[in-house]
This record gives structure tokens, C-alpha cells and sequence, in this order.
């Protein structure tokens, strides 16, 4: 979409993508040799700026081995029938169709964005390749057609394959969310599409005002999403808070059990709390997790002495009893219900 709109604004109404390209190597050559090596340095400082944002993800990555499997991110490549599923939506659910048995992870392949939506970006890209302001139309149809091909998972293969190895693009696990990227230019075109139609004729004009807006409103009406109170957050939030032991040192590190509710509201509650009170937790929610971690422990507290010794395995000292020690006596274990005190002196036997 970037490129979409820089070139519309490089390029302008008159002229075509081929003449601006001939005409940018004529004036670039044209050009003396300190501007060039002055534009030149700026894109190489750029490139280098760029570089430094993405080393610390780039460490992380490495540190951690926090790579996505092909595996992984292959389950959740959008498929051809993504683009036409919705469970939310009352009116073009498609919870029991047998097209859609086969997805994995059918939660994240709801990538249908609404018929109205979709038959207004159509008439709008329709009326903007047509029209003089062609050149900002076919930026945006390729940007779309490409990262829908390079996406697509069909017959067991995608071409995402040939890039999911290469640095930050391996960190990319949800590739059906690209619908979320896709929403922009859609709107846009189907913006296009209703101020076009409204130009041209009366007719059209109250066909929009009183059959498009009207089955548009309905539309969105009838889907339904998964919502939760806002009370309900507080509600759990004040209820772990009030666990946290009186007079526990800032050293400490708080642990928080799975007592109610789904994981990750536990583990986002948990850091909240640790957060505002300057303490620091064991919990924590990613898409990731470290090496005999569990994502669902409840409240068995054996969670604590595994994550503990986790992490000695991963600094490669496991054998060393001291530091075991002095990790699980600053550890303060919150609402587990079957902590063995001998733990904090010996690790639990396997």
C-alpha cells in the first residue's frame, strides 16, 4: 500500500508508470556526482538505521532459537475457502459447510470480509482502472493479487515456502491475519466505488442511500464476536491483586497459579499486576514458550520448580544446587494449592 501511494504521488494522473520510470534514469544521470553520493549515502544510512531496529529481534531470535517451523506457519496459510469463511456472521455463516471441514485452526482462517464490502471494492476498482487516475488502481490491484499469490496455500504448496526462512519474515506465523493489512484498500476502493456512483447519476445515488447502507448496516449487525465486559478484567484484576501476600519484598518474584479464567487473561492480569506494584512475575503470555514451559498449569505448583529448572538447563547450570536455591527463595508462589516446602531445598524427583 506504501508503494501504492508514492508511486500515485510520483507518478500523478497524466503519465504512465513506464514514462516516469525513463524519466527518473534520464534526470538521474543528468544529476552531479556529489548529489548522487549524497542521495546514496542517505539510503545507505537508512538501510544501516533499519538494520539497528531489527537487531535486538534478530539477538532475541537467535539467543532463544525463536524460529516458526514451516510446519507451523503452513497451518495457518490462507487457503482458497478462507477468503469465503465467517462463523461469526449470522447471515453468511458458514459453520456446516463441508467445503471448510478441512481447515486446521479454523478459528484463523475467518477471512470472509462481508459481501457489500467486497462487491463495493469491486465496482470501485472496476471504475478506477477506467477512469484517468489509473495509475493509483494498478499499484493496488498488484500489491493485492501479489500478496494473495505469495500467501495462498493450495494443493499442499505456497510460495510463502521460498521466503518463510528469511530473517524477520520467519517470525510471520499467522499469515491468514494479512486480511487485517487488506481492509485498507479495500475500504478505499470501495470508497471509490460509492463517491463514482454518486457522481453519475440521481439513480444511483438512492440506491446507495436506501439499499447499499441499509443491507451494509444489516450486515455488520449480524455478526456476532466473542466480547467480555469490562468489569469482568477489573473483576479478576482486583481479585489476583488481593492475593499478593502483605510486605513482600521488591526482590521478590510473584508466580501466579491459573485459578479462573482463560490462560492468557491470567498470565496479561498477572503482569499487570506485577507491573503496577514494581514487582517482577514468572507469568507472562507470547507466542512463544521457553522449553518445558506449560501454557495451561492451573494450579499445580510443580510449574514452579520445571520453570526454574528450565532455565538453569538453558544457562547450562543444572547441576548447580546453590543457585537453584537462591532462584526458588525468591520466588513467591500465588494461589497453587500443592506446594511441597522441600522443593525450595531440593529440586522434586522425576
Amino acid at each position: 500500500m506504501s508503494i501504492a501511494y508514492i508511486l500515485y504521488i510520483l507518478i500523478g494522473r497524466n503519465s504512465s508508470i513506464k514514462e516516469e520510470i525513463k524519466s527518473f534514469i534520464v534526470n538521474w544521470k543528468k544529476l552531479e556526482i556529489n548529489k548522487k553520493l549524497i542521495i546514496l549515502s542517505g539510503l545507505l544510512l537508512l538501510s544501516i538505521l533499519l538494520l539497528i531496529l531489527f537487531y535486538p529481534y534478530i539477538r532475541v531470535s537467535n539467543l532463544y532459537g525463536i524460529k516458526r517451523s514451516w510446519e507451523e506457519i503452513a497451518v495457518m496459510l490462507p487457503r482458497p475457502q478462507s477468503y469465503l469463511l465467517s462463523d461469526f456472521s449470522l447471515l453468511w455463516s458458514n459453520r456446516y459447510g463441508s467445503l471448510f471441514d478441512g481447515l486446521p485452526l479454523r478459528h484463523e482462517h475467518q477471512m470472509f470480509i462481508g459481501l457489500v464490502p467486497l462487491l463495493l471494492a469491486l465496482i470501485g476498482l472496476f471504475l478506477g482502472i477506467r477512469s484517468t487516475n489509473v495509475n493509483i488502481f494498478i499499484p493496488m490491484l498488484g500489491m493485492l493479487v501479489i500478496c494473495v499469490l505469495l500467501t495462498l496455500y493450495l494443493g499442499g504448496a505456497s510460495l510463502w515456502y521460498l521466503l518463510h526462512k528469511l530473517p524477520l519474515a520467519s517470525a510471520i506465523r499467522a499469515m491468514s491475519r494479512i486480511d487485517q493489512a487488506f481492509l485498507f484498500p479495500i475500504a478505499y476502493l470501495a470508497v471509490v466505488a460509492v463517491d463514482e456512483l454518486r457522481k453519475r447519476n440521481k439513480w444511483y445515488l438512492n440506491t446507495i442511500v436506501f439499499f447499499v447502507f441499509p443491507l451494509f448496516i444489516l450486515e455488520a449487525g449480524l455478526s456476532s464476536m466473542g466480547t467480555s465486559t469490562k468489569d469482568s478484567w477489573r473483576q479478576r484484576y482486583y481479585e489476583i491483586e488481593k492475593s499478593v501476600p502483605k510486605n513482600v519484598s521488591h526482590d521478590s518474584v510473584l508466580f501466579f497459579a491459573q485459578q479462573s479464567g482463560p490462560p492468557y487473561a491470567v498470565e496479561l492480569d498477572a503482569m499487570w499486576v506485577s507491573i503496577m506494584r514494581g514487582s517482577k512475575t514468572m507469568n507472562g503470555y507470547s507466542g512463544f514458550l521457553p522449553p518445558n514451559y506449560r501454557y495451561e498449569y492451573g494450579t499445580d505448583c510443580t510449574e514452579l520448580p520445571r520453570r526454574v529448572l528450565a532455565f538453569m538447563k538453558f544457562t547450562n547450570q543444572s547441576d548447580n544446587l546453590d543457585l537453584y536455591r537462591a532462584l526458588l527463595a525468591r520466588v513467591v508462589p500465588i494461589n497453587f494449592v500443592n506446594c511441597d516446602p522441600a522443593w525450595f531445598e531440593n529440586p522434586p524427583q522425576k
